[in-house]
């Protein structure tokens, strides 16, 4: 007999590991718990919600990066100094990617909106 899952159980076990790992709870409420389907409970995140997700997600990343940075020259290496300023400037690229992304799809929901 394999564990049957609902939506209520799922929020708990996100709600305990993000206890676990010291995260806030608020998150949890906004969290997704699937693409789809997801031990057969339909996903009810809306476009406009994933949108709003992301967007908050990629400010707390590039804020997280604003602390990286000025911490990486007391490291007194400089090859991970440069190693690091590197990595960090293509993840931005890739966190700009995204923002664009979903900024296009947002513009797109607006126009047919006209």
């Amino acid at each position: 007999m394999g564990q049957t899952w609902d939506e209520s159980s799922m929020r708990g076990s996100i709600q305990q590991k993000l206890i676990f790992r010291g995260l806030s709870l608020a998150a949890a409420p906004m969290l997704c718990f699937c693409v789809g389907h997801c031990h057969g409970v339909r996903c009810r995140m809306e476009r406009s919600a994933a949108i709003q997700q992301i967007r908050e997600a990629c400010k707390t990343i590039a804020l997280q990066f604003m602390k990286i940075h000025p911490a990486l020259p007391h490291l007194g290496h400089e090859e991970t100094f440069k190693d690091s300023l590197k990595a960090m400037h293509e993840m931005t690229v890739q966190l700009e990617t995204i923002k664009k992304k979903i900024g296009k799809l947002e513009r797109e929901d607006d126009s047919s909106l006209l």
